[in-house]
């Protein structure tokens, strides 16, 4: 037992009395007894002590304990429950009237038998264990109260705590528990101080980890993280002796509640020396893997692209075209399927992605433009269900006389493409055999049966059109038609909805724009993405934007930039030498637009970002190392368990080992 010598200063003397006062005088306080005979008390106890001090002949008892002889009355000592039952069994003791006290008692029997003589003790952090010691074993509960008022009321500091928990603990006095929150608080401060830590035993530490335990969840409960760093500045005092209880105290641990620069952290840790805490780890590493990559029927957020792979490193032959996902939560792609070559037959340029979410199958459509036949047009879109990992081909037939009333067309090409509700919607554009183009219109089929046909707008030969298309609520069906007009340097757009329970259209026009080439091609550049209250529409880095009210087709002006510059930004940083090439490398790019966020791809660089409209950060997603075919970017919710993995990847790796 370590008794600190903190603190020699802070006496303090008690006296048993029935009424209290208290006097604090000099680090010092009195307690005495008030009564009409206060006055006459005190001489008679300090008469009698003196005769036991000075072993005067009137003393009956001789007491020795120590170096210590002196003498004692056996009218007083009966007092004490020891004493009374030696006098009264009539024991050698009182045969003899010599009484001998253990050495263990040295250091608290002088102030035991001061207080049966004057109910009065001077008790400091010195002192106070020895006369616990000597109170405890000769019954003297009321010193044993006085002693633990004193405890009770000591200032609790990182110096002294040590000592007072050793004594509280011992004599189970009733402000442990209040010791232990203030253990709890500063230990690491404790631990620092001089030589605290190596008193600091194993069953303590252990007292310290299940109090912790039981704050979790209140206000004063520690993170896993702090309460580590209590365990790791421990071990480190006496890694030899403690590594066993580290490792318990390590197990008790939810490392799954810690934050992944932390967790990540503890793989290069000293820790991973110990069998146990390496296991633990691992454990949860495992653990918190599958749960990340947990493959269920819930949707999840994906965003979906078409990618050249070549089977061979000398980029010949006929790459394969594969599907792939990119999980968002996890942040991680996965193969979804590879086209198979008998249905990828055509060559055109774009892939289109749309999702059934209904039948559980996500449809490919290639933009080239299509030979009509005598009556119709065929429109073949590669499907692949997702549940038996099957691919085929769906046929749509298009009569021409819904498509156009005055020239029929001979080419045909494909914009856009999504799924609505159960309805598969596309925007075809059609052109006679000369390239003239005559006709934007969306068609909405039901089980391979035309639904509804939608003229958008016409456009002649010298003008060029980009259209945008998004679904919101799985109801509307919103187009924007940007129409360039090339010779006259001007650009019109019209925006039309589309509800496909009540069959009607809206239609909106917006501001024709003069084009300005010099500017970068952003300046000019309209994105559309969908979020609760509507649709948005805006530029890069414009200083407004546009909602669109959906149900009522209103349209209005926010004067506010709603997409950053930095949503094009291929580096972390610029340096001078580079500033020239930035707008060479944002000229080539793709964008998918989702419900709050636009996914961009810079060819340039083949790095990915998204734009969150919400939390208004721009993310940098994984690289894929293949080709990404254009117009394929698409953002879609699919069952979590379609994004597992046919690769061997490190996450389905980790997955396999947990199965096995």
């Amino acid at each position: 037992m370590r008794i600190s010598l903190y603190s020699l200063g802070q006496n303090i003397v008690l006296q048993n009395r029935n009424k209290l006062c208290l006097d604090f005088t000099s680090n010092m306080y009195t307690i005495q007894k008030r009564n009409q005979s206060m006055s006459r008390c005190p001489s008679i106890t300090e008469c009698l002590y003196s005769q036991a001090l000075e072993n005067s002949q009137l003393c009956d008892v001789t007491l020795t304990f120590g170096e210590h002889v002196m003498g004692a009355h056996w009218g007083v000592l009966i007092q004490c429950p020891f004493f009374r039952a030696m006098f009264n069994s009539g024991m050698k003791e009182k045969q003899e009237d010599k009484i001998h006290i253990s050495d263990e008692f040295d250091g608290g029997f002088e102030i035991l038998l001061r207080y049966l003589y004057t109910c009065s003790a001077t008790l400091n952090l010195s002192n106070v264990h020895g006369v616990l010691c000597a109170a405890d074993y000769f019954g003297m509960n009321s010193l044993m109260e006085l002693c633990e008022q004193y405890l009770s009321e000591v200032t609790l500091t990182i110096e002294n705590c040590i000592d007072i928990y050793y004594i509280a603990k011992r004599f189970r006095l009733r402000f442990y528990n209040k010791l232990m929150e203030y253990l709890t608080e500063n230990f690491l401060q404790i631990l620092d101080f001089e030589d605290n830590g190596q008193y600091v035993t194993s069953e303590m530490m252990l007292e310290v980890a299940d109090l912790m335990d039981k704050t979790d969840g209140s206000n004063n409960g520690l993170s896993q993280e702090m309460r580590f760093k209590y365990f790791r500045q421990w071990l480190n005092l006496n890694v030899h002796d403690r590594r066993n209880t580290f490792s318990s105290l390590f197990l008790k641990l939810h490392l799954e509640d810690t934050s992944h620069a932390f967790f990540k952290s503890l793989s290069s840790d000293y820790i991973q020396n110990f069998k146990e805490c390496r296991d633990h780890y691992y454990k949860v590493s495992r653990a918190s893997m599958l749960s990340a990559i947990k493959h269920d029927d819930t949707l999840c957020d994906a965003v979906l692209v078409v990618a050249e792979v070549y089977v061979n490193k000398t980029w010949s032959g006929r790459p394969m075209r594969c599907l792939f996902g990119y999980k968002i939560a996890v942040n991680k792609w996965a193969l979804l399927g590879t086209i198979p070559n008998d249905l990828d037959h055509f060559c055109g340029d774009k892939r289109l992605i749309a999702v059934n979410e209904i039948n559980n199958c996500i449809y490919v459509c290639g933009s080239k433009q299509y030979e009509s036949t005598l009556d119709n047009f065929i429109l073949s879109v590669q499907k692949l269900d997702i549940v038996s990992k099957s691919w085929s081909k769906c046929n749509f037939s298009v009569p021409k006389r819904l498509a156009v009333t005055s020239v029929l067309p001979d080419l045909i090409s494909i914009k856009q493409i999504a799924f609505v509700e159960r309805y598969f919607c596309f925007v075809a554009q059609m052109k006679t055999i000369w390239g003239t183009n005559i006709d934007n219109s969306i068609f909405l089929f039901g089980d391979s049966e035309l639904f509804e046909n939608v003229s958008l707008c016409k456009t002649g030969w010298s003008s060029e059109i980009d259209i945008k298309m998004s679904v919101v609520k799985n109801r509307y069906i919103v187009v924007l038609c940007t129409i360039i007009k090339q010779y006259e340097n001007v650009k019109k757009g019209k925006l039309i909805i589309i509800d496909i329970i009540t069959k009607k259209t809206k239609r909106r026009k917006i501001l024709e724009q003069t084009l300005h080439y010099e500017t970068d091609f952003y300046d000019d550049e309209e994105f559309m993405f969908v979020t609760k209250d509507g649709v948005i529409i805006s530029k890069i880095n414009s200083t407004f934007h546009k909602t669109l009210n959906v149900v009522n087709g209103h349209c209005s002006t926010v004067n506010d930039t709603i997409i950053p510059r930095t949503v094009l930004s291929v580096r972390e940083t610029d340096t001078e030498e580079e500033e020239d090439d930035d707008d060479e490398e944002y000229f080539d790019f793709e964008c998918g637009n989702g419900y709050n966020c636009l996914t961009f791809y810079n060819r340039t660089s083949e790095c990915f970002s998204m734009y969150d409209f919400e939390t208004k950060d721009v993310s940098k997603l994984p690289n894929l190392p293949y080709w990404i075919v254009p117009g394929s970017i698409t953002h879609a919710k699919i069952p979590s368990y379609v994004l597992k993995c046919a690769i061997d990847c490190t996450h389905c790796l980790y997955e396999m080992r947990c199965t096995v």
